[in-house]
């Protein structure tokens, strides 16, 4: 005889009901579906809970029943089971949909702020830019291309607007300074080749006149190596004169004759004295043939020199042999004086005149 679960009917006998009213899951998508799909769900639920509850109430009065009650629940939990699981699946695969459709939805609107956002910045990061005229026209240009009513930039807008206008007033104020201090640049480059072209002019002049200086100097030489030259010949012929005169004086010694040794001599002199004149008259007027280069002062002292020259020394005054060779020494020493005097103007005529000693 086969033994029935009496308290088990109730819910046995109801489980055909269920079968046909919930085995098709509801569309979770739709608002109307959703609510119906809960409403199994939780009635489902409902079932399972009491049928456990219920289970529990038994099982605590029969346990001698106790298996084949666990069985038969097993049974009747397994076919809920399976009935509610669509459901949960269903409600588990929309809700995730949900979510992942919110946070994309999140995802977006981020990045949709952060790309304008970085406009934003762009737009302030404008006034960062290399400070001549060139690179601020171009920000400048760059600043009034952005256009904040486009639809780009939506609640942002008037943000962005009030950026642009603050970056094309520093813009301008940079753009103002700027072209300032270019053309100071400008003017101070000017003024420097300015300056540099006369430092070079000036160093052109300088470079004439030392070169001027130094031909000066060579000329200055060559005129004092000339005189030292007939100096050396003056005094070569003096001594030879000197040589022969007192070869001559032996001579007139040895013959005796005392009246005509002293003739001798005292035309000797004057014959050397002459020559000398002679000579000295000649350098002077080559000299004074050149006056017109000298100053006022120059020529003054050379007209002294050619007095000097000019003076002679009448030896037939002179009654000794020692007074005779005072004078020769005397007139020796005028003759010196004269030289270096005359020496003495051509120098510093020909540094006081160079244009004409260049002609």
């Amino acid at each position: 005889m086969k033994t029935e679960i009496i308290e088990y009917s109730e819910t046995a006998l109801a489980l055909d009901d269920l079968k046909k009213r919930l085995s098709t899951v509801p569309d979770y998508g739709t608002k109307k579906g959703y609510a119906e799909a809960e409403e199994g769900r939780k009635e489902l639920k409902g079932y399972r809970v009491a049928l456990d509850k219920k289970r529990k109430e038994l099982g605590a009065e029969a346990r001698k029943h106790l298996e084949l009650i666990n069985g038969e629940a097993k049974k009747i939990n397994n076919v809920i089971v399976g009935l509610e699981n669509p459901f949960i699946e269903a409600k588990k695969a929309e809700d995730e949909k949900a979510e992942r459709i919110k946070r994309e939805a999140a995802e977006k609107e981020q990045k949709r702020i952060e790309a304008i956002e970085l406009k934003v910045k762009w737009i302030r990061d404008l006034v960062f830019v290399q400070r001549v005229t060139a690179n601020i026209s171009e920000a400048i240009k760059q600043a009034e291309s952005v256009n904040p009513t486009d639809g780009s930039y939506d609640e942002f807008a008037e943000a962005v607007e009030h950026a642009k206008s603050a970056v094309l007033i520093e813009l301008n104020s940079m753009l103002d300074d700027a072209v300032a201090q270019e053309e100071k640049s400008a003017q101070v480059a000017i003024e420097a080749a300015k300056q540099e072209e006369q430092r070079k002019e000036l160093e052109v002049q300088q470079a004439g006149i030392d070169k001027q200086k130094a031909e000066q100097q060579a000329i200055a030489d060559r005129e004092a190596e000339k005189l030292a030259e007939e100096r050396a010949v003056f005094e070569a012929e003096k001594a030879e004169a000197e040589k022969e005169k007192r070869i001559e004086a032996e001579k007139i010694a040895a013959a005796g004759r005392h009246e005509e040794r002293d003739a001798a001599i005292e035309k000797q002199k004057a014959d050397e004295i002459e020559a000398e004149n002679k000579r000295n008259a000649e350098e002077t007027a080559r000299i004074l043939a050149d006056r017109d280069r000298f100053s006022d002062d120059e020529a003054e002292l050379v007209e002294f020199a050619n007095v000097i020259l000019k003076t002679t020394i009448d030896v037939s005054l002179l009654s000794t042999t020692e007074a005779v060779d005072v004078a020769e020494i005397a007139k020796s020493a005028l003759a010196n004086i004269a030289e270096n005097i005359v020496k003495s103007a051509v120098v510093q005529s020909q540094h006081v005149n160079p244009e004409e000693d260049a002609a």
